[in-house]
C-alpha cells in the first residue's frame, strides 16, 4: 500500500490490517462505517490518508467532529502532532476555544454542534453574515464524526446523517467511526449514502489479537443495581439500546 511508509513515518507504528483496509478504501472515494474497540487507532484511519493524499485524491480539508470539548482537546493535539509532517494548518475549535474564524484551516477539530451551526449557515460563535463561508468549507471537506454512539438520536445523528448525505450527493467520502455501534445503525446509514450516489465500506473490527492496546485488557463486572443480572436483563436492554437507533 502506497501510504504504509507514510503511516509509519507519522506515527511510528506500522498500520493494523483493519487500518490498511479502511485507508486504502477512503483513497478510493468510498465512505467508511468503522466499528473498532477504543485504543485501536481509529483517529489514525482518518488522519493519516488526508495527509497523505491532500489535494490529490482527498478533499482538501478535513472536518473531524466530535461529541465533547475535552474529546476534542485531546483528538486536536494528536491532529497537531501529525500535521507537522507537512506543515498543515489545524484548528481545536469550540465553544470556548474559537480559533477557527472562517473554518479555512486544512484540519479543523471541533465539536459536533459546531459543525452543525456552520453547515447550518448559523456558525456558533460567529457572525452570521459569515454563515455562506462556513457552508461551503463543511460541504467540501472530508467529514468524519467520532463517537456518534453518544450522539442524540434526534439532533446529533440526524445532522451527521444529513451531512454525509449530501457528502454524498457531491462525490465526497465521510467517515463514521465508534466502539458501539448497532447493526440496524449501520446498515441504515449504508444505504441512505448509497442512495444520494456514495460507494460505503464497512469495516468492523472482531478480531483484537494485533491491537496492542486490547491484548492485556481485563474486564470487570459490576452490578449497580438490586436487580439481580440475568440473561433477560442483559437481552432487554439491548434491545432498549436498539431502538434508540431505529428512527433514523
Amino acid at each position: 500500500m502506497p501510504f504504509t511508509r507514510t503511516f509509519r513515518k507519522i506515527t511510528g507504528n506500522t498500520p493494523y490490517e483493519y487500518q490498511k483496509t479502511a485507508m486504502e478504501s477512503l483513497c478510493e472515494g468510498k465512505s467508511l462505517i468503522i466499528r473498532a474497540p477504543t485504543g485501536s487507532g481509529k483517529t489514525e484511519v482518518a488522519i493519516i490518508p488526508f495527509i497523505h493524499g491532500l489535494n490529490e485524491i482527498l478533499p482538501s480539508q478535513l472536518i473531524y467532529s466530535l461529541p465533547t470539548r475535552t474529546l476534542v482537546e485531546s483528538i486536536g493535539e494528536r491532529a497537531i502532532k501529525y500535521a507537522s509532517f507537512k506543515k498543515l494548518r489545524v484548528a481545536v475549535h469550540h465553544g470556548k476555544r474559537v480559533t477557527s474564524s472562517l473554518f479555512e484551516e486544512d484540519i479543523i477539530v471541533t465539536t459536533i454542534d459546531q459543525t452543525a451551526g456552520a453547515y447550518l449557515s448559523v456558525p456558533l460563535s460567529m457572525p452570521k453574515r459569515w454563515g455562506n463561508i462556513f457552508v461551503g468549507g463543511v460541504a467540501s471537506a472530508l467529514t468524519v464524526f467520532d463517537e456518534v454512539h453518544t450522539l442524540h438520536p434526534e439532533k446529533g445523528l440526524q445532522t451527521m446523517i444529513a451531512i454525509a448525505m449530501q457528502s454524498a450527493k457531491l462525490g465526497f467520502p465521510t467517515i463514521i467511526m465508534s466502539a458501539t455501534l448497532p447493526d440496524v445503525f449501520i446498515e441504515r446509514i449504508k444505504e441512505r449514502i448509497e442512495k444520494n450516489g456514495g460507494k460505503v465500506e464497512i469495516i468492523d473490527v472482531k478480531e483484537e489479537s494485533e491491537i496492542k492496546a486490547r491484548k492485556n485488557r481485563k474486564v470487570e463486572l459490576i452490578n449497580r443495581t438490586d436487580e439481580k443480572l440475568s440473561v433477560e436483563t442483559v437481552l432487554k436492554e439491548f434491545e432498549r439500546h436498539n431502538k434508540t437507533y431505529c428512527g433514523i
